[in-house]
């Protein structure tokens, strides 16, 4: 239905749930003010992208999103075996790729077994590889 692509309409689906930062998407949260990463929490429906909510948006105006994925709902091999595309890793970088934002994925497991400094240089890892490929120019001329 036209109700369903209306980002109104989801943010305010997603603000109803009162969606708070789960346990990783938290390490995340400090990891990023700690090391003072250009990233800001959005996965309570602040943002919405397509018809998705990411958890992290870049900051520093570079159309970067940060996803914390846990396996059980991302995972279509590890979780849920009828994960909607829209929530694998694939399905979400396609809907990111057409609005010409780049996605970071840390998944819930690293996060686990990281510490903050851990996760905060592998989040400047992820955005320098980003970089790197856009540099490298691939065929769309930049």
């Amino acid at each position: 239905s036209l109700r369903n692509n209306d980002p109104e309409f989801i943010r305010k689906k997603f603000a109803s749930l009162n969606m708070k930062p789960n346990k990783y998407e938290k390490k995340v949260i400090t990891a990023i003010e700690e090391s003072n990463l250009p990233y800001k929490f959005v996965g309570d429906g602040t943002v919405i992208l397509g018809r998705l909510c990411p958890d992290f948006i870049n900051t520093d105006g570079v159309k970067v999103v940060l996803e914390v994925f846990g396996e059980l709902f991302h995972d279509p091999i590890k979780g849920f075996k009828n994960i909607r595309e829209a929530q694998t890793e694939d399905g979400r970088r396609k809907v990111y790729d057409e609005l010409g934002f780049k996605m970071i994925v840390l998944w819930g497991n690293e996060v686990k077994t990281m510490s903050t400094d851990q996760i905060a240089q592998r989040v400047l890892e992820l955005e320098a590889a980003l970089v790197d490929e856009r540099k490298g120019g691939g065929a769309s001329g930049e």
